[in-house]
C-alpha cells in the first residue's frame, strides 16, 4: 500500500497552477483515514467505511489552491489498527 502523489482534479499530476487537488491510493482496508489539506482550506477527511470502498483507486475529498500554493498540499492516510501514517506532497 502507498500513497500517491497528490492529483489534479483532470487526473492528471499538477504542473504548478491552481485548482482543486486530492490525493489518491490503492489498497485501502476498512477504517483507513484519509485527509488532504493545503493553506486557507479546510481541511478535508475521508474514512473507508465497508468493504465495498475497498480494493479500488479511491481518491480523497478534494481541497482548492491557488496558484502557487500547490507545493504546500499535503495528503496524508492514517492505516486502520495500526496508527501508523503515511503523507505525500506533489
Amino acid at each position: 500500500m502507498s500513497v500517491l502523489p497528490v492529483a489534479a482534479a483532470d487526473g492528471g499530476h499538477t504542473d504548478g497552477g491552481g485548482g482543486a487537488l486530492a490525493g489518491r491510493r490503492t489498497g485501502q482496508r476498512i477504517g483507513d483515514r484519509f485527509e488532504v489539506s493545503a493553506p486557507g482550506a479546510a481541511t478535508q477527511r475521508m474514512v473507508i467505511a465497508s468493504k465495498y470502498e475497498t480494493g479500488m483507486l479511491r481518491s480523497s475529498p478534494m481541497v482548492a489552491v491557488r496558484e502557487g500554493d500547490v507545493k504546500t498540499v499535503k495528503s496524508c492516510v492514517e492505516f486502520a489498527g495500526s496508527g501508523e501514517r503515511e503523507s505525500s506532497r506533489p
